[in-house]
């Protein structure tokens, strides 16, 4: 079994030479808060369009209309013909903070282009909470190993 002992010992050392204005942030009361949740002021967010496995019929949609249905499909097949890969796909959102990353996905998207996938108030806000919420679970899940790791309350 490897011992711990030298690296308290260099801490202990640490902190007896600190200096006062520092050694001060060390004797706190109150706990510190080891865990902060990041916002999306702390994140990068990236959107891709991947491609749509599930067929467009039937799925794009289902208005009991077959012929404005059927305009529908057809938009859709034209667009990809062209290669806007807006008009049937999956899309991915990703929030990363340094190597961690936190993902969110919507299927069977149909949209003109990306910014009308980002327009305020649709899906892409959503997304974008639900990719965050998943990067503060793999960061405190992360956390959380570190500190049993080195024996110190997470």
């Amino acid at each position: 079994m490897r011992s711990n002992k030298g690296r308290f010992d260099y801490v202990r050392r640490w902190r007896i030479n600190m200096p006062p204005d520092v050694a001060q942030f060390h004797e706190r009361e109150e706990p510190m808060q080891r865990f902060r949740e990041l916002t999306e002021k702390d994140v990068v967010f990236s959107v891709e369009a991947e491609p749509e496995h599930i067929p467009i019929e039937g799925n794009a949609m289902a208005s009991g209309d077959d012929a404005a249905d059927q305009e529908c499909y057809d938009w859709i097949h034209a667009e990809l013909d062209r290669g806007n890969e807006w008009a049937w796909c999956s899309v991915k959102v990703t929030a990363a903070f340094g190597n961690f990353e936190g993902t969110a996905y919507l299927g069977a998207c149909s949209y003109k282009s990306e910014a009308d996938f980002r327009e305020p108030g649709g899906y892409f806000d959503d997304l974008k909470t639900e990719a965050l919420d998943d990067l503060n679970q793999q960061w405190r899940d992360a956390l959380d190993k570190a500190a049993a790791i080195l024996g110190v309350p997470s």
